[in-house]
């Protein structure tokens, strides 16, 4: 049995990532890295983009990739699916 906060996020994710096509949720995903390795680079090399704590920042640029990767990101599946019709191509 479910419990209901599996049922809950279960549903979320399907909710959420339901409106977008393949290649949209990848380019969302690389989007959210592409601010993490920018405020990576802002914390290493000191570029004091972001008047606040560059550490926090840098924290928080990975929570949210890796949170919309759980909720909406690509599932096992799309992407085993994907490579195949790129095979047969």
């Amino acid at each position: 049995m479910l419990s209901s906060a599996q049922r809950f996020f279960g549903d979320l994710r399907l909710r959420m990532g339901a409106a977008l096509s393949f290649n949209q949720k990848r380019v969302c995903l690389g989007i959210g890295l592409f601010a993490a390795v920018v405020c990576c680079a802002n914390y290493e090399f000191g570029w004091f983009l972001s008047p606040v704590n560059a550490k926090r920042i840098m924290v928080v640029s990975f929570v949210i990739p890796v949170l919309f990767q759980h909720f909406v990101g690509p599932t096992f599946q799309e992407v085993q699916d994907y490579r195949d019709r790129e095979r047969a191509e």
